[in-house]
């Protein structure tokens, strides 16, 4: 793989980390619509996430990731509502 690979790579997984880590607020009630943005920091860079609307099926949000070599990337994301935990007490 190319550095530019491994480096998109990275921003791909900045933006999986930080939609999670606002799902896990969300779910854990420390979340209230709307929000100005909130701030990331992982170990391979950071993302900040900017509230940009929501209705009663989406959640409309861009996400800006800069990995720790300063390749960034911005995102317009959709996260469907509600957020939901899972119910792992199913599984087989």
């Amino acid at each position: 793989m190319t550095v530019y690979q491994l480096e998109q790579v990275e921003l791909e997984t900045l933006r999986q980390l930080s939609s999670t880590a606002l799902e896990k607020e969300w779910i854990n009630d420390n979340l209230e619509l709307p929000f100005s943005s909130r701030n990331y920091q992982f170990p391979n860079g950071n993302a900040t996430i900017f509230y940009r609307s929501h209705d009663e099926k989406n959640l409309h949000l861009s996400i800006k990731t800069i990995t720790a070599k300063h390749a960034e990337k911005v995102w317009l994301v959709t996260i469907p509502l509600p957020l939901e935990i899972p119910n792992l007490d199913d599984s087989p």
